[in-house]
């Protein structure tokens, strides 16, 4: 679901927002069952701007398990907006660590403990 096209053009933000619900169709189609929100929503940010700057200071809690409950069910916008800043940046951080082909092939193999 999006907002009217009109609305986003005026926001100037139609392509952008066209270009991160792409992402989500193809993370979705070739995500393995089971894989956590936290990665597949994480990835997907980090797809759509794989070359910026990771956001300093995001914390990353200790319970991904707990980060895909926020994701699922927040309490507040701002609790949501936390839960995508970190999800966005474990997977940057996962990225950096382990390269960007091997990140995606999680996708599909499955995502090693954290």
């Amino acid at each position: 679901r999006l907002q009217p096209t009109e609305v986003l053009r005026d926001a100037g933000t139609l392509e952008s927002t066209l270009h991160h619900e792409l992402l989500h169709m193809l993370v979705e189609e070739h995500a393995k069952a089971g894989t956590p929100l936290w990665y597949r929503e994480g990835l997907v940010l980090y797809l759509a701007q794989p070359n910026a700057e990771l956001k300093r200071g995001t914390p990353l809690s200790s319970d991904p398990g707990a980060l895909d409950k926020t994701l699922h069910d927040p309490m507040s916008e701002q609790e949501l907006r936390q839960a995508y800043a970190e999800a966005e940046a474990r997977v940057a951080r996962l990225v950096a660590q382990n390269g960007s082909a091997t990140v995606i092939r999680w996708l599909q193999e499955g995502v090693p403990a954290q």
